[in-house]
């Protein structure tokens, strides 16, 4: 898939070196009772539904290409010892994303005490930004109520890039 033009952009800033200044955190905290595998399975669902969270972005010597990774960006961590929880925000929204080998996303769900959990998600500009925030846990609501049963419908990315990119395209000389 071509990127837009702003991704793009941003791939090129990436690998000189911008480090963790494009990384977007959102943090989703969840205070009783919680099925943990209904909550993966819904962060699963929700990165089969925006497929573009589960992408690598690398070079092909015209530019930047999406193509799609293999592993699903969800992880149980289990922090332990006095500060654990604070560390693991910390070190999560700092670590580096492999963009040529994927994925550009990632959500950690980790215990925050008795009846408390801290459901992290990490994303790359490059594939998130603010006005999606309020479209994933919209998302993640529905498949964690829902119990994310059955096939999952995909969001197209490639129409909306490629529209983007005509649009700039056209209002160049």
């Amino acid at each position: 898939m071509t990127p837009s033009y702003a991704q793009e952009g941003m791939w090129i800033a990436a690998r000189m070196g911008a480090g963790p200044a494009y990384h977007l955190p959102l943090a989703l905290w969840f205070d009783g009772d919680l099925d943990v595998d209904a909550l993966l399975s819904a962060c699963a669902a929700v990165v089969a539904r925006h497929p573009v969270l589960a992408t690598t972005v690398t070079g092909d010597g015209g530019g930047a290409r999406l193509t799609m990774a293999e592993e699903p960006p969800v992880t149980l961590a289990r922090p332990s010892g006095p500060d654990a929880l604070e560390r693991l925000v910390r070190d999560e929204v700092a670590r580096p994303f492999d963009l040529d080998g994927g994925p550009v996303a990632r959500f950690t769900l980790a215990p925050a005490g008795p009846g408390r959990h801290l459901l992290l998600f990490v994303a790359h500009h490059l594939v998130f930004d603010g006005m999606s925030k309020d479209i994933l846990v919209r998302d993640l609501a529905r498949f964690y109520t829902t119990g994310a049963r059955g096939p999952v419908t995909p969001l197209p990315f490639a129409p909306a890039a490629a529209a983007e990119r005509g649009r700039a395209e056209a209002a160049l000389p």
